[in-house]
């Protein structure tokens, strides 16, 4: 069995458990919003509470330089066909004349 040390960077808890069974085996600090959770429900409630601070504040994976390039590609091509949608339609906009 191992324990790990678990700061968190949602909140001043810091609480131990047993990664390989996702099992709360004690605490050294509890946060005002987590102070009356006691044992498991203790390290549930600062797991959710750490995971949706984590969704909130994600930005996602970083794109890589092909993705980089091929979201370029894909711009300069849409700008491409609109072009030549223009010189083959015209342009859709209709300006109304304004009051004389």
């Amino acid at each position: 069995m191992t324990i790990l040390r678990w700061t968190l960077d949602s909140c001043p808890c810091v609480i131990r458990f047993d990664p390989a069974t996702e099992t709360f085996d004690d605490y050294e600090a509890r946060c005002d919003e987590h102070r009356t959770l006691q044992n498991q429900a203790l390290y549930d409630g600062v797991k959710a509470h750490n995971n949706s601070f984590n969704n909130q504040y994600s930005v996602g994976p970083t794109p890589t330089e092909q993705e980089l390039e091929d979201e370029a590609n894909r711009i300069t091509g849409l700008k491409i066909a609109e072009a030549a949608r223009i010189r083959a339609n015209g342009p859709t906009e209709r300006r109304t004349p304004g009051p004389p």
